[in-house]
């Protein structure tokens, strides 16, 4: 395993430590993160192996990421209180029938989920750029301070960030040529870095917001 590898399992871990520790201190706030985090861990050690043995393993991309926008946009309904919860609830159907079809139909489950990856981002990105502007602000607490912002920024930064590399993957996968693996290791594994880093800062600032309030 690669030195990027060891760190991005090991960020991914720590944030997924974090986030479980703060949902049993903060009345299960980040149950839903927490649950996506331990579910990332699990989908990336499974790819690892069956990329080392040569085995097709995009398919578990298909499935993960209706799992992972549902527990995004379930985190944001946790979090924000708004007459359009109902609209975020269907979107989650919604996206599912979508991406459901899209691997089915046009990518048989054998080709990286790029469409799918892209829609889901462009959802997080309206729903996590109305939480960032509708976040509870203490005046006595600094808007770095809030957990919350650093998860959305991390999410706002992530999906605006691959959108383009998402939707050449696959076709570059398909053509067989070298450039999607330095498409990854050019935009897509920093940002993963950067991804997980700024989570686990939100979640170090949920820890301090608590004993904050605690003393």
């Amino acid at each position: 395993m690669t030195p990027y590898y060891v760190l991005y399992h090991g960020l991914i871990f720590c944030a997924f430590v974090l986030s479980l520790y703060c949902t049993m201190r903060r009345g299960k706030h980040y149950i839903f993160l927490s649950i996506l985090l331990c579910l990332t861990l699990v989908i990336e050690l499974f790819a690892d192996y069956m990329e080392k043995r040569h085995i097709p393993f995009f398919w578990v991309y298909h499935l993960f990421v209706i799992i992972e926008y549902s527990l995004f946009c379930l985190h944001y309904l946790k979090t924000i209180s708004t007459n359009y919860r109902w609209r975020a609830g269907l979107s989650i159907y919604l996206f599912a029938a979508f991406s459901f079809s899209v691997s089915w139909l046009v990518y048989h489950f054998k080709l990286f989920p790029g469409m799918n990856i892209n829609l889901e981002g462009i959802l997080l990105f309206i729903l996590y750029t109305h939480l960032v502007f509708n976040l509870e602000v203490d005046r006595d607490i600094p808007i770095y301070m809030v957990p919350d912002f650093w998860i959305a920024v991390a999410v706002l930064l992530f999906y605006g960030g691959c959108f383009v590399c998402n939707g050449l993957f696959a076709p570059l996968t398909e053509l067989k040529m070298g450039q999607p693996l330095d498409l990854y290791y050019i935009i897509i594994a920093p940002l993963n870095l950067v991804f997980y880093t700024f989570i686990i800062i939100g979640l170090l600032c949920s820890i301090q917001k608590s004993r904050y309030f605690m003393r």
